[in-house]
């Protein structure tokens, strides 16, 4: 009788979270944002918006705002990206803001995550505008970027160099934090128009409870106010050559 051999197991592939059965992805991303609506973070962080929108907004008689996300990253693999996206789709309902005032846009979506995207009621950007975006002049743009590299903020300061900066609220990296953990040749590189704008910039530290930490870490709602900028030296205003980066720093996808 021959040795009794046991067969081997088949090794198991590890697989990507599917978004083939979108109702089951968005279902996911709806419990997670249900969660993320109960808890005092984010009962303080729409009143902290709300409170700045109310200034910007009735001030100038301006109507609601737009909203724009960049560098959420592939929320199908990231645990991190999928409660950044339940936040936004909160902050986007509790605002008010119609799916066609939001903009959201990643180069690394997925054709999969973009359809989800699509399902979601948001409008997926098909160009890749590396932060380069000018805010309307006739309303608030709040621009959704946490965790984003270095040079994605400085282009956006870049391109609303001056006192259109006032209509722009930025969700994300702290620029204090930026500029305290990172060293100076390296900011002068990838964050020039931070450095130059921060001591004018309102931050307010979101209170990230401990479930979060990792999610939303050193994450601030920054503003500039008109008074603020009005005040800048005409010489900082001059000085807006546009960014170009080394590569190997710049922590941004180009076109």
């Amino acid at each position: 009788m021959e040795d009794f051999v046991p067969a081997r197991k088949k090794k198991q592939r590890k697989t990507k979270i599917s978004l083939d059965s979108s109702g089951n992805q968005l279902k996911r991303i709806k419990d997670i944002k249900f969660d993320v609506c109960s808890t005092q973070f984010f009962t303080d962080t729409v009143d902290k918006i709300k409170t700045i929108l109310q200034e910007k907004c009735e001030s100038g008689n301006k109507p609601s705002p737009e909203l724009v996300c960049y560098g959420l990253g592939n929320f199908a693999e990231s645990y991190i990206a999928r409660y950044q996206l339940a936040l936004l789709l909160a902050l986007r309902e509790e605002l008010q803001i119609g799916g066609g005032d939001c903009e959201i846009y990643d180069p690394q979506f997925t054709p999969e995550e973009s359809s989800l995207l699509l399902e979601l009621n948001f409008q997926v950007l098909q160009n890749n505008q590396e932060g380069k975006r000018e805010c309307s002049p006739d309303t608030v743009t709040i621009f959704y970027m946490p965790h984003c590299g270095k040079a994605l903020y400085n282009n956006l300061l870049w391109r609303n160099w001056g006192c259109q900066l006032e209509n722009v609220v930025i969700i994300g990296n702290s620029f204090t934090h930026m500029i305290d953990s990172t060293p100076t040749r390296i900011l002068e590189r990838t964050a020039n128009y931070v450095i130059k704008i921060q001591p004018f910039t309102q931050e307010t530290p979101l209170q990230v409870p401990a479930q979060y930490e990792d999610v939303f870490n050193n994450t601030s709602i920054h503003t500039f106010s008109c008074r603020d900028l009005e005040n800048i030296p005409h010489d900082l205003w001059q000085n807006n050559i546009e960014p170009v980066y080394d590569l190997t720093d710049a922590e941004i996808i180009f076109r």
